[in-house]
Formats: structure tokens, sequence, C-alpha cells
């Protein structure tokens, strides 16, 4: 008799255990169970992003594995992620004719349906998911060497936190990845960091993410990059110092004394230039009604890249 209930007992928790395995991979996004190259090429014609994990022993690659899930969770309906096990015969000699020799692990990017790079960042969620959103862009600030004395914040949540936290005088910049003003301004607010520390704090935001358009929305950011300088976790006023490594250093060593006063840039409507035809609120739609085609350019005067292409 009690063989008989171990058996069922027995019985009952192979059902459990497949039943819980069976929800976690219901639950995962990592795409899994291709096992022909046919079914692969598929999913690269109708993925145009797409981060392939090759690994040679599951059990050796549980770390970057636990990671890989947790980034295709983050960046679901943004990007595929796809696990490839490489360690029986037929999967190998796939794995093999993508080149891939895991050694236990190995990552490779395709973008629209071609190979594009091996994976050469960070192996934790928030890379890999980061990546995903750019993966044709540059290496994040923050996993950039030269950017270590900068306090790099990911979201609203960890901005208030921080600035309730922090004590020292704080310059925040509020920066896009793209914006190229801000790839300028980078390396010397990172010296200026370095400098500074650690008496001061000098702390960067990405917000051009969708999840910060909050923090946009809440200091009327509409230029990057934007720096604005905090005392006991308090907004002050906007750094209007000169943007380099000298000009933050003095700025934060004496945020009241007065901005260096800078020339006031002519009204580009002022210029002559009889070939462009300015336009207003008052004239945009007369001007163009009666024309078959224009180019206009929308402009802002603060703008380098529209100061290069004006003339």
């Amino acid at each position: 008799m009690k063989v008989k209930y171990w058996c069922i007992f027995a019985l009952l928790c192979a059902l459990h255990l497949h039943s819980a395995a069976a929800k976690t991979n219901a639950k995962s996004t990592v795409v899994e169970g291709i096992t022909d190259m046919k079914d692969l090429k598929k999913l690269f014609r109708t993925k145009n992003n797409v981060l392939v994990l090759f690994v040679s022993s599951q059990k050796e690659a549980h770390s970057t594995l636990n990671a890989f899930r947790d980034a295709a969770e983050i960046i679901k309906g943004q990007g595929t992620m796809v696990l490839l096990d490489c360690s029986n015969g037929e999967m190998k000699k796939m794995c093999k004719k993508l080149k891939a020799q895991p050694s236990p692990y190995t990552l490779k990017h395709y973008k629209d349906g071609d190979f594009h790079k091996d994976y050469d960042r960070q192996l934790t969620a928030t890379s890999m998911a980061n990546f995903m959103r750019d993966p044709t862009g540059d290496l994040p600030w923050e996993e950039d060497p030269v950017g270590v004395d900068v306090v790099h914040v990911p979201d609203a949540v960890a901005l208030g936190k921080f600035l309730k936290k922090e004590v020292r005088p704080i310059l925040v910049m509020f920066y896009a990845p793209w914006c190229g003003f801000c790839k300028t301004l980078k390396p010397e607010f990172s010296g200026a960091a370095t400098e500074l520390k650690p008496k001061y704090v000098l702390a960067a935001i990405d917000v051009n993410r969708p999840e910060n358009s909050i923090i946009r929305k809440q200091y009327n950011i509409t230029g990057f990059p934007t720096l604005l300088y905090y005392e006991n976790g308090r907004m002050k006023h906007t750094f209007d110092g000169e943007n380099n490594k000298a000009g933050i250093v003095a700025f934060m060593k004496n945020p009241a004394a007065p901005p260096p006063t800078k020339p006031k840039e002519p009204d580009w409507a002022s210029e002559p230039s009889s070939e462009i035809v300015h336009l207003g609120s008052a004239n945009f739609e007369p001007a163009l009604k009666d024309e078959k085609s224009a180019l206009v350019m929308f402009y802002a005067p603060w703008c380098g890249h529209c100061k290069k292409m004006k003339p």
C-alpha cells in the first residue's frame, strides 16, 4: 500500500513540475524551440530587430540567460530575443552555419534580416534592453568609462529619490543620445565631475526615453542639453555658463555669480537674404497659399545644427 501511495505522490509531483515549466515557458518572451534554419530565416524576414543568444551549456550560461530573459520582458514589442541551444548535433551544425561558437555563450544582433554585429555591451538586463532600443546607436554614457564620476539616473522615480537624498550641490544634465551638442558636452561634463568630486555632484539623465517624458514636462525641457542646478533637493536655476569643463567647474564653485555676458546673435530675418522668405504666424498661410511647392525650414535660434545649415 505504501508503494502505491508513493507512486501516486511521485506522479503528482511530476505533473506539477511539468505544469510549472509549461507556465514559465508560456510567460517567457524569449523565442525558443527553433530547430532548423528555415524557421530562423523566416523569423529574420519578419522581425527587423533580433538579438540571438547562442549557448553551448544553459547551466554554464545561467546568469547571462537570466539577464537575457529579463531584458526580453523590458523591451517586449520593441525587439525580438531568441535563444538557440547549440549543444546537440543538429543545432551545433546550425550554429556553425551562423558562425556562432558559444563558449559557453555568444550574442549576435540581426537587423532587417541580416547580421548586424556581435553584442559588445555589458551582460546585464538594462544594457541589453538599452541596446535593443537603439542597436545602431553609440555606447550609452553610463557604460562609458569616461563618465564613471557622473551619477547616471535612469528614470523619474530614481531622480526624485536622488534629489531627496543628496545634500551636496547638484548639476543635472538632461540630454538625448542623438543630440550633437550633448555628445560634444559629455566629455567636458565628465571631466568636470571628476575634478569637482567629492564636494559637488554632477548627474545625467536620458530624457529621450519614452518613460522619461514626464521629466521633460515637469521641468519644461524643450532643448538639449538642459543643465539645471539643485541645492537641498530643490531646483534653483538653469546653468548659463560656458559649455566646457572650466565653465562648469567655475559655475559649481560659485553658482550665484552672474553668467558671463554673451553677444546677442543677430536675427536671421534681419540679415540681407533676398532668396529666403521669413515666415511667421501672421504671414505663414498667405505666403504659401499660391505656391505650387515650397521648402520650409522650421528652426530655433539656439539650435546648433540650424546655425550650421543657415548659410
